[in-house]
């Protein structure tokens, strides 16, 4: 018995050994076609059953062809997982003991499938397809190819292959994913240059991209149920019905979005920003997403992500901001509307033309201007004397509220904190893979 296996494949090795062969195509027209010298259906019968006795396992790894072949071949018990040129399950299971539609993990280090499988070097795969052995199988990961013309029509004994040593170089899942854990939290880009941006930029969406996924109907719905219009406080518009004035909003919100979709990218920052989704509690009584907005150079570069600043940017340029990226962890492609409908506020920020970006733009520097050369000015206010100024009534206190108000609001600060830090930790994980920078 083979006790490397799983235990629900372990009864395969139970009476005999288990063979393992890929791509018969008994009868197959275009057997030809991939080798001139394909032998006839009765030579490969015979051919596996001069390995394969009475008592062993048969597993046939796709591409049956006639499958009315099978029944001469001699093994105990044969099991199927189908190929690219099989049909349904069901026409198999008259011949076959088990019948596997995808690729099978037989053990924590095999891999069983048709087509051959990458990116997985924890594991062995076995599997057949390529009928001229010229596939390139990727570096770091360990191929065994069973197509019948491939290997001379015999089936691989899978015990003996383990003895002779072919798992012994292959390191556990487990090893391997705390080893590249280390690397990655010990990881540090020093500079912007040192990692293959453009693999980011390929792998990610725009958010210009984003937005034209979606119905512009459903994402003006989306915005005005998270950012209500006040008809109280349009008295300008008195005169107006409210279906027309419903009406002349939807359009100027359909002209925004589709002028939106249709601008040219323009990105002159040298920065490039992510927008990804974070799970978040501070004020309110429930658990939401918020919307964050990364640069890429400064996650690779950070050694701590808790410190990281995510950024508004509400005086960003349309044009600039349509080229962020949106990230592709979980999270975020759940919420995406969410993440659609907060970056169209915040570009709408001065005006769905930004109107007003330009004067708030001149008095923010002003601002800034005064507050470096005359930080006495700095002017703090409390919430009493803010209510004061108002004329609102001075808030009730009971004993201790403060500090149970205090605790609470630090309580969802750290909550939002890690968990804004786990996903930024995960979003560098992803370009570090994708650079191939470990």
């Amino acid at each position: 018995m083979i006790k490397t296996l799983y235990e629900p494949f372990q009864h395969w090795s139970a009476d005999g050994s288990v063979y393992i062969l890929s791509d018969l195509h008994f009868d197959d027209e275009d057997c030809k076609l991939m080798d001139t010298n394909w032998v006839s259906p009765d030579e490969q019968v015979r051919i596996i059953n001069s390995v394969v006795m009475k008592n062993d396992t048969f597993v046939c790894l796709g591409d049956v062809g006639n499958v009315k072949y099978v029944a001469q071949i001699k093994a105990k018990k044969k099991i199927l997982l189908l190929g690219n040129h099989d049909s349904g399950a069901s026409t198999y299971k008259e011949y076959f003991d088990e019948v596997y539609t995808g690729p099978l993990f037989i053990s924590d280090k095999i891999l069983l499938s048709h087509e051959p499988v990458y990116g997985l070097p924890w594991c062995i795969n076995i599997h057949g397809h390529d009928h001229n052995n010229i596939e390139k199988y990727m570096e770091g990961c360990k191929h065994i190819n069973l197509a019948a013309n491939v290997c001379g029509y015999k089936p691989v004994n899978l015990g003996k292959l383990i003895k002779e040593g072919i798992l012994s170089d292959i390191s556990s899942i487990h090893r391997t994913t705390i080893d590249a854990a280390k690397e990655r939290s010990n990881f540090k880009v020093n500079s912007y240059k040192e990692y293959n941006a453009e693999s980011i930029y390929k792998l990610l969406p725009t958010i210009q991209d984003v937005i034209r996924g979606f119905d512009i109907d459903e994402i003006e719905k989306a915005f005005f149920y998270e950012h209500p219009i006040h008809i109280h406080e349009l008295t300008k518009y008195a005169d107006e019905t409210i279906g027309d004035f419903k009406i002349a909003i939807s359009k100027r919100f359909h002209a925004f979005a589709e002028r939106l979709c249709n601008m040219e990218i323009v990105n002159d920052s040298g920065k490039q920003g992510v927008l990804f989704v974070y799970k978040s509690q501070t004020e309110s009584l429930f658990l939401e997403t918020d919307v964050g907005l990364i640069h890429v150079d400064e996650l690779m570069e950070a050694e701590d992500l808790a410190k990281m600043s995510t950024y508004a940017y509400e005086f960003t340029n349309q044009a600039e901001a349509l080229s962020f990226l949106v990230s592709d962890a979980k999270l975020t492609q759940d919420n995406l509307m969410d993440v659609v409908v907060s970056f169209l506020f915040e570009v709408s920020f001065f005006g769905y033309e930004q109107e007003d970006l330009a004067e708030n733009l001149e008095s923010l520097h002003k601002s800034i201007e005064e507050i470096e050369e005359h930080p006495e000015n700095l002017v703090s206010f409390s919430s009493d004397e803010l209510r004061e100024e108002w004329g609102l009534p001075k808030e009730e206190i009971y004993p201790g509220e403060e500090q149970r108000k205090d605790s609470f609001y630090k309580a969802g600060m750290e909550y939002t904190n890690y968990c804004k830090m786990m996903e930024l930790q995960k979003m560098k994980n992803r370009f570090i893979d994708v650079c191939g920078l470990y």
